[in-house]
């Protein structure tokens, strides 16, 4: 069976090495800091029975999503909403980057190490953008902030893919 383009790139992002620095910084210190004590507890979703960050994902995607539909389907009326969608998506990302971060920083296997850290970057790039899109539309930049928005949810939809991989693909740990 051919592979798609998507899942030979994906497939290709284990062979790059050079992320492993990055990984190393990411999941080892950042990550492994997190996940000490009663923060890391929380974070992990201990208290939940199960991990935290799928069930936080929701909340960024949600409003993001949201905010762009609003873009699409009511430019005029909905701007205020999709510059609020836009703000909250991009608060409610913080605390799930956290829990991503605590949850990545126990993977072992190299190669999905290094597909969590660029799952990890993927998504700090699509917070940056969604997070213009906010401050051009506080600003009175509307179609920039459409822009930004739409930029943004192009990097989470990639980022959101490598996270499928780690969630439900062939996992090594």
């Amino acid at each position: 069976m051919l592979a798609s383009p998507a899942q030979e790139a994906r497939d290709d992002l284990p062979e790059r090495k050079p992320i492993d620095d990055v990984a190393d910084t990411l999941l080892d210190k950042v990550g492994r800091s997190l996940a000490e004590g009663p923060m890391g507890d929380l974070l992990k979703g201990a208290w939940l029975g199960h991990p935290l960050h799928p069930m936080l994902t929701d909340l960024p995607i949600g409003f993001w999503t949201s905010a762009v539909t609003l873009d699409f389907l009511a430019p005029r009326s909905g701007k205020r909403a999709a510059q609020l969608l836009m703000g909250l998506g991009s608060l409610s990302a913080l605390p799930t980057a956290l829990a991503g971060l605590t949850d990545a920083s126990s993977i072992k296997d190299p190669e999905t190490r290094r597909t969590a850290a660029i799952h990890a970057i993927g998504n700090a790039s699509a917070l940056a953008l969604f997070t213009l899109s906010w401050r051009a539309r506080r600003h009175g930049h509307g179609a920039r902030g459409v822009l930004w928005g739409l930029l943004g949810t192009g990097a989470a939809t990639g980022a959101g893919y490598l996270g499928g991989k780690l969630a439900f693909g062939e996992q090594k740990s």
